[in-house]
């Protein structure tokens, strides 16, 4: 049996990932989309505490990603268009064309929000016969820094049940999955989907251990429109490393 050397490699660590409820309302009525931006936006959440995903033990440091849902439905061809807010200030703006009765659904992403931050959507359409009827929210950890430290060095790195979220139900939903990606220092692997073994790996505190795909790889702080004639939400999921195993090397 190996011999681990106690002078050199610090005892086995698992931090464990424990996501947040998805708040997901389906309208029992659609409402009909203005033709010019509202003054108050449609879709509103405040976080608090309870949705803050809870990572035990405590980190180092972690960054937090708002994802917030909007999703409707067209009769007449035409055109819908977005706004993200942060605390009542523009994070970003978006358009996407959308075929007569089909479905649309808004993702946007706000990334580094905190306790108290309130994130908002806005909807509004090129026409008259435009609906909206379906809001979600969840918030997601990125850039997980276990220990404090410009770099801290690991052996035995696992990054272990993968999960996707959010987990949407209601409406008709249909969603595909988007790997995360570890990081060496500033060094960016390639995407995973599955449990990860890293023999040896070290992390700065830019980058953390991972990066999840929606909201900080791709579509941060910003916004992406999909839509289908079939399904509403129609949306990606991040898959999510929801425990970390790791020995740390000590200095």
């Amino acid at each position: 049996m190996a011999r681990v050397n106690s002078e050199v490699l610090g005892a086995r660590q698992v931090f464990s990932i424990t996501m947040p409820s998805v708040q997901e309302t389906l309208l029992g009525t659609p409402e009909t989309l203005p033709t010019t931006e509202p003054g108050t936006p449609q879709i509103s959440y405040t976080i608090d505490s309870s949705a803050l995903p809870t990572i035990s033990p405590e980190p180092a440091n972690v960054t937090w990603i708002a994802r917030i849902f909007g999703a409707g439905q067209f009769t007449t061809g035409g055109t819908v268009y977005w706004r993200l807010l942060k605390n009542s200030s523009s994070v970003a703006t978006g358009s996407y064309s959308v075929s007569s009765n089909y479905y649309y659904t808004v993702e946007a992403n706000a990334f580094d929000v905190a306790d108290g931050d309130t994130i908002e959507l806005s909807l509004w359409a090129s026409t008259t016969d435009a609906n909206w009827d379906y809001k979600a929210f969840q918030v997601h950890p990125t850039r997980i820094c276990l220990h404090a430290g410009a770099e801290v060095l690991y052996r035995d790195l696992s990054l272990s049940s993968v999960s996707g979220h959010p987990v949407l139900t209601s409406g008709n939903p249909s969603y595909g999955n988007l790997g995360f990606y570890p990081y060496a220092g500033d060094y960016r692997l390639a995407s995973r989907t599955l449990a990860t073994n890293l023999a040896c790996s070290y992390t700065g505190q830019t980058y953390g251990i991972f990066i999840v795909y929606r909201g900080d790889y791709a579509i941060k702080n910003t916004g992406a429109v999909r839509r289908s004639s079939t399904y509403r939400p129609y949306y990606y999921r991040n898959l999510i490393p929801c425990e970390i195993t790791v020995r740390r090397l000590k200095a």
